[in-house]
């Protein structure tokens, strides 16, 4: 029991109202190592997708091939793609193990989103079609990341307002038209490479944006019972 929770326990409290100190962690318990990885899955993903895209001879497209094809079989210097997706696999363990203060559903999910990242990257695309492990990984981990802003949101304070439930409702609904984009360019489309780089993009980097307001600092005390 903290001091706050012996004074009102004890009847000698005025006000329900909690003021927390400025200076201090808008959510206290965030390893501070969460915003290394957080910040480096995006980082590696959009510079795997850069640097791996360069070394393509022929006529390779970002705007209508996808970052699979990257780290395929028939992909020239496949493994700066196949390393990147694995670094963005682990990032995501790391970053759910150091988000101690979200439920352990939400760490277990993005911990699930890493190891299914770590899976594409394992299962390349062959030179025709894809596998089914791969394709498994590949939808799972976009169905996974597309819930996670849901998973992560929460109303109790005092969680920062940008992870409250209604503005993860709306991240959450952006990526779902993000992935709705990309399966109607899966479908025939001419450019299923840009959409799969907008969501998986937007979808990598939100772990990012829940560190950063988890752990901003306080500019002014915060108030419960307000």
């Amino acid at each position: 029991m903290d001091a706050f929770e012996r004074v009102t326990s004890s009847g000698t409290s005025r006000s329900p109202r909690r003021t927390e100190p400025p200076g201090g962690p808008a959510v206290p318990g965030v390893a501070w190592w969460t915003i290394v990885s957080a910040s480096l899955a995006p980082l590696a993903l959009v510079g795997g997708w850069i640097v791996a895209g360069a070394q393509q001879q022929g006529d390779y497209s970002a705007v209508r091939q996808s970052i699979s094809v990257l780290a395929g079989d028939a992909a020239a210097d496949r493994w700066i793609m196949t390393g990147s997706l694995f670094v963005v696999g682990c990032c995501h363990l790391v970053t759910a193990a150091g988000l101690r203060p979200l439920r352990p559903l939400a760490r277990w999910v993005l911990a699930l989103g890493g190891v299914l990242g770590i899976g594409v990257a394992l299962f390349p695309q062959p030179v025709d079609g894809a596998t089914p492990a791969h394709l498994v990984c590949a939808i799972a981990g976009a169905v996974v990341m597309t819930t996670w802003p849901l998973l992560a949101s929460s109303r109790s304070w005092p969680w920062p307002s940008v992870l409250s439930p209604p503005v993860a409702t709306v991240v959450a609904l952006l990526f779902l038209a993000l992935a709705g984009w990309l399966g109607l360019e899966a479908l025939g489309g001419s450019g299923l490479g840009l959409a799969e780089r907008v969501m998986t993009g937007a979808e990598t980097a939100w772990p990012l944006v829940v560190v950063i307001a988890l752990t901003r600092p306080n500019g002014e005390p915060e108030r419960r019972g307000e």
